[in-house]
């Protein structure tokens, strides 16, 4: 791209440009689209967020707009039909008219769902690389955090990771769906070890009663290892089947069950490693659970999921505001970085929210400074106050010892704080979620 493409729509690589030489577009045309990104010479060449697609079907533009109405995650695809681009020879604005038209009319940032591709996945690298290597070596780890610090994006990212580099094969369980809390342990055994032998080929018993599951799920684990199969199962959600669990009591009892024999499989054939994420590390810190020794206790090396650093949200804000018409400051990036603590969510709620209000009184592509974001501050922090409550919900519900000591601060309450605080091991779950930070008059 020349230089006025990067500075209007933020493409730095080349574009990817398709031909469909049909007179009806099929999806099949997006599908081999995704095997061109996926392979050389694509890959790691051009933008990945977004391609121009020229086909010979008139209609192609009202075709892509239903298709991918329903599909919140797609690349941003600017259409032609042959015949429109050969009519606008002439014209040197047809092009930039026509990517106006897709870069400033999406919103980017309204993404809550966790990512299940890699197209709008920003930052943890870091992280990424290190429980990858984990797996690598058939060792456990845990990630804990609050809601939608992008917990279950960097799981999937690091499934997607994993089986392209054909290092394990990876199991992801949701453990609030109610089909796994509602069911006892041996059941949950038994349907995992009907998916690892279906996508495994390996073949395992079907009588998993309450006395038979153990060592039938063990004996499918030597079965895998034996046949050269290294598996990760990723346990997202965790306090749903654990014994914090306020809803379905009989895995206070279930846990301990479970964990007994997934850790067994383990230690005997070293080929089975964990993931665990969850809200918080107390599953993993509990050394006893009702008088029994906790079986993840101590093999479960575990950190904090926090929010982005500086250098992350910068790259967001600027990589997605530049497509979206937004351009974003340095300064007013590290701004509303640390106004939101660095929370993915909020802060792609906020720049969402921005977007719709500044483009109320002026047209993209537009700048972001401090004093804009400043001006409209109040009136985003009003339509945020969903998500925010949604950041911290599950502390209120699984800790509701940890949600009275943050409210009792967060409501300027700082003598009792001080009181309860002092030989409370919650005050080191608060900051390490950093929802609170120590300075030198308390917190």
């Amino acid at each position: 791209p020349k230089e006025h493409y990067k500075e209007s729509y933020g493409f730095e690589n080349e574009i990817l440009l398709i031909y469909s030489p049909f007179p009806h577009m099929e999806p099949r045309t997006l599908q081999a689209v995704e095997q061109i990104f996926a392979a050389a010479p694509a890959k790691g060449r051009v933008e990945t967020l977004n391609y121009f697609l020229i086909s010979d079907d008139e209609n192609v533009a009202e075709w892509l707009d239903s298709y991918l109405s329903s599909r919140q995650e797609a690349r941003i695809i600017v259409p032609f039909s042959i015949s429109e681009l050969d009519a606008a020879k002439g014209d040197n604005w047809f092009v930039r008219n026509r990517l106006n038209q897709h870069f400033f009319g999406r919103d980017l940032f309204n993404y809550s769902l966790p990512l299940v591709e890699d197209t709008y996945f920003f930052g943890r690298q870091s992280s990424v690389m290190e429980y990858y290597d984990s797996i690598r070596r058939s060792e456990n780890k845990a990630i804990f955090g609050l809601r939608k610090t992008g917990k279950t994006s960097l799981l999937f990212k690091i499934k997607r990771l994993c089986e392209s580099e054909s290092v394990a094969s990876v199991f992801y369980i949701d453990c609030k769906q109610p089909h796994v809390r509602k069911a006892r342990w041996f059941e949950l055994l038994e349907d995992l070890a009907a998916e690892i032998s279906k996508k495994l080929n390996v073949p395992t018993a079907n009588n998993y009663t309450e006395r038979q599951a153990s060592r039938n799920f063990v004996g499918l684990i030597k079965d895998c290892k034996d046949a050269g199969h290294r598996i990760c199962i990723m346990f997202d959600e965790i306090e749903y089947i654990s014994f914090i669990s306020p809803r379905d009591i009989h895995w206070a009892d279930d846990y301990i069950e479970l964990w007994q024999t997934l850790w067994s499989s383990q230690s005997q054939f070293k080929c089975l490693s964990f993931i665990i994420a969850g809200v918080n590390p107390s599953v993993v810190e509990s050394d006893l659970v009702e008088g029994v020794q906790n079986p993840l206790f101590g093999i479960v090396p575990h950190k904090y999921l926090t929010g982005f650093s500086q250098e992350e949200a910068r790259m967001m804000l600027r990589k997605l505001g530049k497509r979206m018409g937004m351009a974003f400051e340095y300064d007013a990036c590290n701004y509303i970085r640390d106004w939101y603590g660095g929370h993915p969510l909020l802060i792609r709620q906020a720049c969402s929210t921005l977007n719709s209000f500044m483009a109320e009184t002026l047209n993209h592509p537009f700048k972001v400074d401090i004093q804009a974001f400043n001006k409209l501050k109040p009136r985003i922090d009003q339509e945020l106050t969903f998500y925010s409550n949604h950041a911290i919900s599950e502390i209120r519900e699984f800790y509701p010892d940890e949600y009275y000591l943050f409210e009792l601060l967060a409501t300027g309450q700082e003598l009792e704080f001080k009181e309860l605080s002092k030989e409370s091991s919650y005050i080191s779950h608060l900051c390490s979620y950093q929802l609170i930070r120590e300075s030198t008059h308390g917190y």
